[in-house]
């Protein structure tokens, strides 16, 4: 049975995976029956390889982003990661009004 700590340790795993391009390791953490809402886009996904999708489309965005964990919450199978994330727009972002070009700014969002 795992305890917190391992949950926590598996859930902080998934940054690693991400800030190191690491796709296989990344996949690897999450559920194949994934759901996931990202509020800010309006992008949804349904499983863990299109998540996966989304984030190698986010490096595409920003080559450099990587993620910080700044705390964490655990209740029973439920982990909660805090996350400040960092990186310089490189590449063209698509939006609802059209494509936004490389900006070349350094943004930190949390």
């Amino acid at each position: 049975m795992k305890t917190k700590e391992d949950k926590i340790r598996q859930a902080k795993e998934f940054i690693h995976a991400f800030n190191t391009n690491d796709w296989d390791l990344l996949e690897s953490t999450l559920s194949p029956q994934l759901d996931y809402c990202e509020i800010a886009t309006k992008t949804t996904v349904d499983s863990s390889v299109k998540f996966v999708e989304l984030c190698k489309g986010w490096k595409s965005i920003m080559t450099d982003c990587t993620g910080e964990v700044t705390d964490t919450h655990s209740c029973g199978d439920t982990v909660v990661l805090e996350i400040t994330w960092s990186g310089t727009q490189t590449g063209p972002m698509q939006t609802a009004m059209g494509e936004h070009p490389p900006s070349g700014r350094f943004q930190t969002i949390q």
